[in-house]
Parts: C-alpha cells; sequence; structure tokens
C-alpha cells in the first residue's frame, strides 16, 4: 500500500484508537479472513482432542496429541520465517489454508465411514502444524504493509483479539456440533469456514520489496531473524523476558490442578477458570484499542509483566474461588497488554527482508516456552506442591522485570 508523505502526515495527525486500522482496504481484506479461520482451527482442535480421548480412553495418548502439534512449531518455526522473507506471503497463507482444508476433510471423511483411528489424528496433527508454521510468520509480517507505522499497534491488536476470541467461542460451537450432528460436522466446518479465508486472501494488494527475492536460502537466513533480534538488545529483551515468565508461571497448564486440589472445584468450576484468562484478555485489547498508539512502549511492556507477576502470586495462594476466577481474569488481561505490545515493537523494528524471520523468533520462543512451562510447572508442582510452584514462578518473573525496570534504560525507554 503506498503512502505519500503528504497522506503520511495527515495520517499521522489522525485517530488511531478502536477499529481506526479497518480504514485501509487491503487490511480490512486480511482482517475478515481472521475471525472465519481462527474459529474453525479452534473447533478443529477440540474435536481432535475430543476424539482422540474417545477412541483411546487415554490421558497420555491425549497429551501426545498437543505434543505433535508443538514440535513442528519448535522444528520448523524459524524455517518458516525464512520462507516468508523470500517468497510470496500470500501465497504462503493460501498454501496453508489449502492444506489445512485438505487435512479437515479428510478427518471427516475418515470419521464418517468409521475408519478413523488415533494415529491418523496424529499425523494430521502434525503435518496441518507443520504447513502452519508457513502461515505464522507470513501473515504477521503483511501487516507493517498494510497500515501505516502508528497503525500497527492498533492492526496488531485487532488481530490478537480475533484468536482470542476464536480460542473462547470456538470450543463452545464444536462441543455443540459434536452433540448435535456427530465429530465429523466439526471437521466439516472447519473446512468449510477456512474456504472463504481462502479466496479472500488473494484479493490482497501488496508491494513487494525487490531485496526479499535476492535472499538466499541457507542455515545463515534461517537464523538472520534472532541474530538480528539479539543485536537489536530491544527484541530480545521482550522475548527473553516474556520466555522466563511463560515457562515459570504458565499458570493455565495448573488450571485442573488448582480448580481439584486447591479450590475444590468440579468440571463447572474448572470451565469458568479456564475461561476467565480469555475473557480478561480480550478487556486488554479493548482498553488497547480505545488507547490507540503507546508512545512508551518499553516501560507499559515491562510494567504489566511485572503486575503479571504479583498477581500470579496472589493468585497462587488463593484458596477463594470468586477472588481466584477475578485473578486469573486480570492475568488474561495484563498478559494481553504485553502480547500485543511485544508483537508490535517486532513488527516496528524489523525491515520488511527480515520480518518473516524477526517475526518467527517470536513464534517459536513464545509457543516454546508454553510447552516448556506446562512440562516444568507439572514437575515442580509434583515436587513442592503447585501453589509453591506457581509463586516461584511469579518471584523469579518478577525479579526479572524489576531488574529491566531499574537497570535497563535502553528497554524501558524505548518508544518504537
Amino acid at each position: 500500500m503506498a503512502i505519500n508523505r503528504q497522506g503520511q502526515a495527515t495520517l499521522e495527525e489522525q485517530n488511531t484508537r478502536g477499529f481506526a486500522s479497518l480504514k485501509f482496504g487491503d487490511f480490512r481484506l486480511l482482517f475478515l479472513t481472521s475471525p472465519v479461520s481462527s474459529i474453525g482451527q479452534a473447533t478443529q482442535r477440540f474435536a481432535n482432542a475430543y476424539q482422540v480421548y474417545q477412541l483411546s480412553g487415554s490421558s497420555a495418548q491425549l497429551g501426545l496429541t498437543f505434543l505433535f502439534q508443538a514440535l513442528p512449531q519448535i522444528l520448523f518455526g524459524f524455517i518458516g520465517g525464512m520462507l516468508a522473507d523470500k517468497f510470496d506471503r500470500k501465497k504462503l497463507i493460501n498454501i496453508n489454508q489449502g492444506t489445512q482444508i485438505c487435512l479437515a476433510v479428510l478427518l471427516g471423511l475418515l470419521t464418517v465411514f468409521g475408519k478413523i483411528q488415533v494415529w491418523h489424528i496424529y499425523a494430521v496433527t502434525f503435518f496441518a502444524s507443520c504447513t502452519r508454521q508457513l502461515e505464522q510468520p507470513a501473515r504477521q509480517s503483511i501487516i507493517p504493509s498494510l497500515v501505516p507505522r502508528e497503525y500497527i499497534l492498533n492492526a496488531s491488536t485487532l488481530n490478537l483479539t480475533v484468536g482470542r476470541l476464536s480460542q473462547f467461542f470456538g470450543p463452545m460451537l464444536a462441543g455443540v456440533m459434536v452433540a448435535a450432528m456427530g465429530i465429523s460436522s466439526a471437521y466439516f466446518i472447519n473446512a468449510a469456514l477456512i474456504l472463504p479465508a481462502f479466496l479472500v486472501i488473494r484479493m490482497i494488494h501488496l508491494q513487494d520489496s525487490p531485496s526479499r527475492r535476492a535472499l538466499k536460502l541457507n542455515m545463515h537466513t534461517v537464523f538472520e531473524g534472532l541474530e538480528f533480534a539479539i543485536a537489536s538488545r530491544v527484541l530480545i529483551a521482550f522475548i527473553a523476558l516474556d520466555f522466563v515468565v511463560q515457562t515459570t508461571g504458565y499458570f493455565q497448564a495448573m488450571m485442573p490442578v488448582i480448580a481439584k486440589d486447591v479450590l475444590e472445584q468440579g468440571p463447572v468450576g474448572l470451565g469458568l477458570l479456564m475461561s476467565a484468562p480469555s475473557l480478561g484478555s480480550l478487556a486488554g485489547f479493548v482498553m488497547l484499542l480505545l488507547m490507540g498508539n503507546i508512545k512508551r512502549k518499553g516501560l507499559v511492556y515491562i510494567v504489566s509483566i511485572l503486575i503479571f507477576c504479583i498477581t500470579l502470586f496472589v493468585f497462587s495462594q488463593s484458596t477463594w474461588f470468586v477472588l481466584s476466577l477475578a485473578l486469573a481474569a486480570g492475568l488474561g488481561f495484563v498478559d494481553s497488554i504485553g502480547m500485543a505490545i511485544r508483537q508490535t515493537s517486532l513488527q516496528l523494528l524489523a525491515p520488511d527482508e527480515k520480518r518473516g524471520r524477526v517475526m518467527s523468533v517470536n513464534w517459536v520462543i513464545s509457543g516454546g516456552a508454553d510447552s516448556l512451562g506446562g512440562a516444568y510447572l507439572g514437575f515442580m508442582a509434583f515436587l513442592l506442591g503447585v501453589q509453591t510452584a506457581l509463586a516461584m514462578g511469579a518471584i523469579i518473573g518478577g525479579a526479572m522485570a524489576l531488574s529491566y525496570l531499574l537497570f535497563w534504560k535502553k528497554v524501558r525507554d524505548f518508544t518504537g
């Protein structure tokens, strides 16, 4: 999208709050693809987990489903970033979407004809996650090409809001469909939801950078995004802080233990606890949309992490269900602010020819932190108890955030 100097100056004076970035037609097209495809993916993830447990009756085999989903992100995420910097980003998104449609239909047909087995779901989950590594860095890299710089936080927040909504509504939609029409319906609905997104992506107009075509595909270019993040200091500081906090304080993984052993709640209470962070995140995203472009991004990011850790410590010690519910929503609220600012900062600092690889650093490390966090907290909760394990994570993350606030001026004063 071309914006001349006079137009740029005018745009900088305009309001960047609310749905401001939707005024740009090409971003509006990208945004329209997010709700349907995100809800479709959330629906299929629910169906995969439900069906694996139904077929096997094993929690261990259910856990493997999430492992097959996470492995490609860790193994191939950096490669996806390199491809996003070399090739047409719209085509990469389309390749993933077309593959997801075919795989969803395959699982649906196997289910309809009674041929579905657990290994089918494992194989499809792994392959689907592999092709998803093409889309995520490409999709995140496109946004700065569709809106002016001062609108990037608004555009990124809108995209993140849609993702959080899909996590909230997708499983509910899937549950209703599975109960009413059987598991196969969830797979076919996913395919039907992705199809219009596949068509709309092709309508987006992008100005491509000629320097991207000269990129050589080798091991050095694969990790060039990580090198850029390290060299910038600010980006690697943001990512490192998020990695430590998510690894030691990934409280969502411990919700079943907290609900049963600490709060003495059944399935309904567990469901409310697991939904609360998503509702809090939505509130956080709405606040960011109303605030517009935040200037002191570094300070707000560090303070949001610090508040998250303080809230996590109180949450870890709470034995009152209502208080825990409110604190869980608060954790989602402050986490959403940090997430939006971190992603926006990556998009602002990374040049177009490296943006895919830089975004893949966040994609790989943040995703890996969740998986490692679940394993770490499970082990620590076994040794020390879940409340102590979460309290330790809050102290470790809070100490790191406080050290940034007091001693790392460059990160604290970052404005983007």
